[in-house]
């Protein structure tokens, strides 16, 4: 198990254990990178598809989110809607970072290093260790109250 106080935000030195099996747990200042910050400083790879028109995506919002992930050879591995807080933890890192500026009716692409999605374990049969992960999302829906957690609510994106 990797566990050390190297950082992988450039010039951030944690204060505490931050990775684990390559996941980013915890690291103080992750989570207030900008979307040009999470590009440059961790590998995530974003690209409007759709520029949306609706309400802005804000941390602590409630969004459904459509989504279609694929291996990086194409095959699908999940798709469908999917219900969560933004920035709460409720997704992956790669989505709670990705999806900052992200208008309702807007669509983007999302490439996340393993580091910001499933790190060195994968998932189960589906995923692969170190898996670089790409994503279709379509933010479809925003409101302003709080959830729980996070939960596909369809398997039709």
């Amino acid at each position: 198990y990797l566990k050390t106080t190297a950082s992988p935000v450039r010039g951030i030195q944690c204060t505490e254990n931050c990775w684990y099996w390559g996941k980013v747990i915890g690291h103080p200042h992750e989570m207030s990178l900008s979307l040009e910050e999470s590009e440059s400083d961790l590998g995530l790879k974003v690209t409007d598809l759709k520029i949306g028109t609706g309400e802005t995506i804000k941390k602590g919002d409630t969004a459904v989110i459509g989504y279609v992930g694929k291996l990086a050879d194409g095959t699908i591995f999940d798709q469908g809607q999917y219900t969560f807080q933004f920035g709460a933890g409720q997704v992956i890192k790669g989505d709670d970072l990705g999806l900052q500026g992200m208008k309702v009716g807007g669509k983007r692409k999302l490439i996340m290093p393993p580091s910001l999605a499933y790190g060195r374990e994968g998932y189960g049969n589906l995923i692969p260790p170190n898996s670089v992960l790409h994503f279709t999302v379509s933010l479809k829906s925003l409101s302003h109250s709080g959830l729980a957690s996070g939960y596909k609510s369809s398997s039709t994106p």
